[in-house]
């Protein structure tokens, strides 16, 4: 890996091991950051702060499973797809979830910062990650 590779790796690990991801996204997050849920509603960095806070989810643990795809768009963007597994409650109910990732990373005073992150629904079926995997080496 290229040292730029290490800076988003290491970037993606410290979300999946934040305590506190609205933090984290303020500190490491442009200043016209957008998530986009499952549900396909947007959040802004305060919006997340609003609903981390409110009681409604309650953050057990998260890790990052696999990098599926790193494209640099410049010397200053990146387009990155990663899946995550994350185990929370959302209004009582308990998730475990295995979740794509689709993140875009600007470069920004020398810091990668996430400016755009979407959220699949934790129902992913790695079989079909793995199928992909293999059709490409095979050059399918």
């Amino acid at each position: 890996m290229t040292n730029v590779q290490d800076e988003i790796l290491s970037l993606l690990e410290n979300l999946a091991a934040a305590e506190y991801y609205h933090e984290f996204l303020r500190e490491n997050g442009t200043k016209d950051f957008l998530f986009i849920r499952p549900s396909g509603n947007p959040i802004d960095a305060d919006g997340f702060k609003k609903m981390t806070l409110c009681g409604d989810v309650i953050d057990n643990y998260s890790e990052i499973i696999d990098i599926e795809k790193l494209v640099f768009l410049s010397d200053t963007s990146a387009m990155c797809v990663f899946i995550m597994r994350e185990n929370f409650e959302y209004k009582g109910i308990k998730n475990d979830d295995v979740a794509i990732y689709t993140s875009i990373l600007k470069k920004i005073k020398n810091q990668w910062m996430f400016s755009f992150i979407h959220r699949s629904s934790g129902e992913v079926d790695m079989s079909l990650w793995n199928r992909l995997k293999q059709s490409m080496k095979k050059g399918i």
